[in-house]
Parts: structure tokens; sequence; C-alpha cells
């Protein structure tokens, strides 16, 4: 659940970002290659300002674009999962390991739309490490509070049983040597009021008797 929700959260975020980047865009002329250098500039600003990577590519599948690539070194991205879903219209997410970064990533990719034709998909990605290692840090979190809380528990229920136990096994003590017809022991005081009245009328009850034998 925990996992899942943070995954949710990523990809919310992811879409955000790449949905920032689509409208820093629009005035761009996607088909003109000379836009495509601020396009790759854009993307590297983008990818620096959020701590994710950020990646243009066109309707063909040539990337324009990207914030840790140089674009002219990338292969075709028309295949891609997210890809492919934004180019078609819809919101597009993926985990997947990246041949390019050599490492699982989450990816959402949302499309450019100019009148009514995509022209471009607009991705945006994080390393599933980084997801991976918030996830490790709050699970250590949760059980450090969970071992906190069951130490403390133990540590108040020790104190109660040495605040109740010795006095109770003094009384059981003190009930065995009455059996034994020693009459002269007293029983414990407690500071509860109810057992303040329940070692009291053994011991009232004794004191004539003791008298009496003694």
């Amino acid at each position: 659940m925990i996992e899942d929700f943070h995954i949710r959260t990523t990809r919310d975020f992811l879409a955000s970002s790449a949905r920032l980047l689509e409208r820093s865009l629009r005035g761009f002329d996607m088909a003109d290659e000379r836009n495509h250098i601020r396009i790759d500039s854009l993307c590297k600003d983008i990818g620096a300002l959020t701590g994710t990577r950020a990646t243009v590519v066109l309707a063909s599948g040539k990337v324009v674009g990207d914030s840790e690539e140089k674009p002219s070194s990338m292969e075709n991205h028309r295949d891609r999962p997210e890809i492919s879903s934004a180019l078609s219209g819809s919101l597009g997410v993926s985990k997947r390991f990246s041949d390019t970064m050599r490492r699982r990533e989450l990816y959402v990719a949302v499309p450019m739309i100019r009148g009514d034709r995509v022209v471009a998909a607009v991705r945006v990605s994080k390393p599933l490490v980084a997801i991976d290692s918030m996830l490790r840090e709050m699970r250590f979190r949760i059980a450090l509070t969970a071992a906190i809380a069951a130490i403390l528990a133990g540590i108040a229920s020790y104190a109660l049983s040495r605040r109740f136990g010795k006095p109770l096994d003094e009384i059981k003590h003190g009930l065995e040597r009455f059996t034994r017809d020693d009459l002269s022991y007293r029983l414990p005081f407690l500071l509860s009021t109810k057992a303040a009245t329940f070692i009291g009328r053994p011991n009232s009850f004794m004191n004539p008797v003791a008298s009496f034998w003694s």
C-alpha cells in the first residue's frame, strides 16, 4: 500500500512536470529543426529544476530534446509504451528498464496537440531507485517507531508488575503463615484504596486472635 501510494504520487508529479514542459513548448514550431537546440536546452533546464529526466519526441519517434543525453545519439522512441500512448492522444505511463540510462525508471508522457494533430510527446521520468530508497527509509522509520513502542510497552508492563507483583507475593506469603497459625505477621499496605481495604481486613481480624493466643 505504501509503495502504491508513492508510485501514484510520483506519477502525478511527473505528469504535472510533463504538462509544464508541454505548455512551455507551445510557441515552438516542432517541424523547424532550428528550434530543436532550444527545445533540448529547455529539457535540460526543466530536468535540473525538477530533478527528473525530460524528453521530447516527435510524432515520427525522433528525439529532439533530452535533459541527460544528446538527442542525436538516441534511437527512435516511437515504440516506447509511454510514447506510443502519448502519440495516440492519451496519458502514457510505464515502469521499465532504460536502455539509455541503464536503470529502471518510471515514465510519464503527455501528448502535444496542435489543432487536431498530435505533433509530439513530452515525457518526464524518474529513476525507480530513488523511489525504492524513499520507501526503504519510510519502512525503516515505521519499524523503528514500532520497536520503540514495543520497548516502552515492555518497560511499562515491567514497572506495573514490580509495583503490584511484590506486594501480592507478600500477601500470599502472609496468608500462608496465617494458615500455619503464625499470627504475628502483618500484611503489607498498598496505596490502592481497594487493596488497603482488602489487606486491612485480615490484619484487623488477626489482631484479637493473636492477642488471645499470646
